[in-house]
């Protein structure tokens, strides 16, 4: 093979891999926007007010971030049958930890890995909750 067509090869080569490096960043980037969409239905409840979104974060390609708080009328242990409905059966979350302020959940699929952290900041009325998202795509 002459320089000039190993060039042209080794360009055509760089092409492809970057165009298929684009095009898998597109699509972990949508599949994350809906599972944080996804989540937020879950945990957040009807006539829920005051929402607050944070910007999510993304410190590096395989890791992205996200906060968001609200205010409910419903007491504790309501939210918390609520959300227990809403996550573990229609997300597949497992509950992994829980306290008298917290509700931590995971899940794992090939590849995945989200966690989900409900935090009670106050009783109120009404009362203020704080979600932490964790995603770790592949």
């Amino acid at each position: 093979m002459t320089p000039s067509a190993r060039r042209a090869a080794c360009g055509l080569i760089s092409a492809f891999v970057l165009a298929l490096v684009a095009c898998t960043d597109e699509a972990t980037s949508g599949a994350l926007s809906r599972e944080l969409q996804a989540i937020e239905g879950f945990t957040i409840p009807p006539a829920a007010n005051n929402v607050e979104r944070a910007s999510p974060e993304t410190p590096g390609r395989t890791v992205a971030q996200r906060t968001w708080r609200f205010a409910t009328h419903l007491t504790w242990d309501a939210y918390r049958q609520w959300v227990m409905g809403q996550l573990p059966n229609s997300a597949r979350f497992q509950l992994k930890n829980e306290t008298a302020q917290t509700l931590e959940f995971s899940k794992q699929m090939p590849g995945d890995f989200y966690h989900v952290e409900i935090r009670r900041e106050a009783d109120g009325p009404p009362l203020q909750i704080q979600v932490n998202f964790v995603g770790m795509p592949d």
